[in-house]
């Protein structure tokens, strides 16, 4: 756990000005608790489509950095971005979809690969094509979410 929480110290300290907007209201006496607080914030941030939240949102996931109750966190994200997909710049989609690849190409993909997956959804075909023309995996779960990015609105 002290590894993860050190990622997101340093995540934080390296866009100390763009998150500090996003520091609870009141101060949180836990070493842990403190920081995934701000990520909270800057979740329902991205819920109200705050412009900063969300490129600070795409970002931290997109680093993919063990972090702490990062699989809930990183979903809260994917599903918070999901709502807020039109302001999401190119630059975000493709490093997005390169997650999804990553996610889906591991013997065990992340819990996260669900919310990603339907985010993905979301965008232009051509991000969803890019993910099944590079998945290699054959694990189940990976072909289950490639047949569904493979699927029509």
């Amino acid at each position: 756990m002290e590894a993860e929480l050190n990622n997101l110290v340093t995540w934080l300290e390296v866009n100390e000005v763009k998150v500090s907007s996003y520091l609870p209201e009141k101060p949180i006496d836990h070493p842990v608790l403190s920081k995934t607080g701000i990520i909270e914030n800057i979740i329902a941030s991205v819920k109200n489509g705050n412009l900063n939240a969300i490129e600070l949102a795409c970002d931290l996931t997109i680093q993919n950095k063990h972090i702490p109750f990062g699989k809930i966190i990183k979903s809260n994200i994917f599903e918070a971005l999901k709502k807020q997909e039109k302001y999401i710049n190119a630059g975000y989609r493709e490093q997005l979809a390169n997650l999804a690849i990553k996610y889906l190409n591991a013997p065990y993909p992340a819990k996260e690969t669900k919310s990603l997956c339907r985010l993905l959804k979301q965008f232009e075909p051509k991000y969803s094509e890019q993910v099944i023309n590079n998945v290699s995996s054959s694990t189940e779960e990976a072909n289950r979410w490639v047949k569904y990015l493979g699927q029509k609105l």
